[in-house]
C-alpha cells in the first residue's frame, strides 16, 4: 500500500470511530470533503450526520444573533 492509500486508510478509521470529525479527516487525506464522500461511497460507506437537536439549533441562532449576524427569529415556528 503507498503513501497516499495508507493515509486515506488512517483518516476514515478515525472517522468511523468518531475520533475525527469528517472534515477533519479529509483534511488529513489531503482531499476535498467531495472527494472522500465519493472514495466512502465506491467503498460502500456514506457520511453519517447526526440529527441537530432543538437545543443546539437555538444554541447556534444565539451565537449569531448575539454576534450580529442573524436577525431575530423563531426557528421552530414555520416563519
Amino acid at each position: 500500500m503507498r503513501w497516499p492509500e495508507l493515509r486515506i486508510e488512517g483518516a476514515v478509521a478515525l472517522y468511523r470511530h468518531g475520533k475525527s470529525s469528517f472534515a477533519r479527516a479529509a483534511e488529513l487525506c489531503g482531499l476535498s470533503q467531495e472527494e472522500l464522500k465519493r472514495i466512502l461511497a465506491v467503498r460502500g460507506s456514506s457520511r453519517e450526520v447526526p440529527p441537530l437537536e432543538q437545543e443546539d439549533c437555538e444554541q447556534a441562532a444565539a451565537a449569531l444573533r448575539k454576534a450580529g449576524a442573524w436577525r431575530k427569529i423563531s426557528l421552530y415556528s414555520g416563519s
